[in-house]
């Protein structure tokens, strides 16, 4: 299975606010609590206790034996807070960050998970690196941004091993270093992050940083996949579609699937983007009779794309596109003719071909036939 080489920028995980869900008084059971922990928390909480008051704020936060009420959460992420206890801070700097329980404001956020951060919190520090990457309730700072990343990363923060590889990876504020990204990215992916897993897979489909590999950066967008990330299953989707029109189109000779390869070649989708090739697989299913190939062969001449270009040609492929009854062909014939472009310019012919297409069901065609009606009646004196 191949992958195309550009079909998918590498992922940024700016703004992926971390909310801390997990029970953490040592007394009590690591499932959500029932109505007998609540009040063992409510119990701690009034006695003085921080992290029974985060636990009892995570109840409310989440309706988990209490009704759902994020008013009360955050004021007690705030007792919580208030005496020392970092994951109350940071929970209430979420409150603050998406208006749950409180107003929203990003100051307060990003003091909050300051503190959060100060306190060892590594999500907190996470989170305030958001902030300083965007200039979101703090003054925009990217070289604050990519040390409080690393300081999450050290503290096994992963999504923050994440982003701090894309940082390296395209020299942001910091000399681009691939092979410190895919490092970066590879402690992400091992520790359950799946975007860390994508961006890995990417570096091994381009070889950037690591050997280049698209048996190793398929199992990565697999586990990418697997793990949460929509665009590695597309990009495994795109490859299994693709890998189908190879099938079809070499073994079979279907024309349309040769057609879609092409496609596929000529914009990166499942394979690596190959203008060159794209338009040999157009040439041999327009020779063969597809219609919609013979527009596509004209496309690349007309543009240059993986052959000379050759506005004669091009013209000449619409042609044999639209009487084989291609309408997006005559569509393309018409603004051939409209332009001049690889033969004299006819504007009468150009309307009849859009009016063609149009009637054929070209919505391109129709909006073109629209506009020179629009354009005549506006030179009329």
């Amino acid at each position: 299975m191949t992958f195309a080489a550009s079909a998918w920028p590498a992922r940024l995980v700016f703004m992926g606010l971390v909310l801390l869900g997990r029970t953490v008084s040592p007394a009590l059971a690591q499932s959500p609590p029932d109505a007998a922990h609540v009040a063992r928390y409510q119990r701690a909480c009034e006695g003085g206790a921080a992290v029974a008051c985060y636990n009892l704020g995570l109840a409310y936060a989440t309706g988990a034996g209490v009704p759902l009420d994020l008013a009360r959460a955050a004021a007690l992420y705030r007792r919580a807070c208030d005496r020392g206890e970092p994951l109350g801070c940071q929970n209430l700097a979420m409150a603050y960050a998406t208006g749950s329980g409180v107003p929203l404001d990003s100051a307060q956020a990003a003091t909050l998970s300051q503190q959060a951060c100060d306190g060892g919190d590594a999500s907190g520090c996470f989170n305030l690196a958001l902030a300083y990457a965007h200039g979101s309730g703090v003054a925009l700072d990217v070289a604050r941004a990519t040390a409080l990343y690393q300081k999450a990363c050290d503290g096994r923060e992963f999504q923050a091993c994440t982003n701090l590889g894309w940082v390296y990876e395209h020299g942001t504020g910091v000399p681009q270093d691939g092979e410190r990204a895919a490092t970066l990215y590879q402690k992400a992916c091992d520790g359950g992050d799946a975007f860390g897993c994508f961006d890995l897979g990417l570096a091994y489909q381009h070889g950037s940083g690591v050997p280049q590999g698209t048996v190793r950066a398929a199992a990565l967008f697999q586990q990418a996949c697997d793990g949460g990330s929509p665009q590695a299953c597309a990009i495994l989707i795109a490859a299994l579609e693709t890998a189908g029109y190879e099938e079809a189109c070499e073994k079979r000779g279907d024309l349309r699937a040769c057609n879609n390869l092409g496609m596929s070649y000529a914009q990166g989708i499942g394979v690596p983007r190959d203008p060159a090739r794209a338009a040999g697989l157009y040439r041999k299913a327009c020779n063969l009779g597809e219609d919609a190939a013979c527009n596509n062969l004209a496309g690349a001449y007309l543009d240059g794309s993986g052959v000379a270009r050759d506005t004669v040609l091009a013209a000449g492929l619409y042609r044999v596109a639209c009487e084989r009854g291609d309408a997006v062909g005559c569509t393309n014939l018409g603004v051939a003719y409209e332009h001049g472009w690889g033969l004299h310019r006819d504007a009468t012919r150009a309307v009849a071909l859009y009016r063609e297409a149009c009637n054929a069901g070209d919505a391109e065609g129709c909006r073109n036939l629209e506009r020179i009606k629009r354009l005549n009646r506006t030179k009329r004196p």
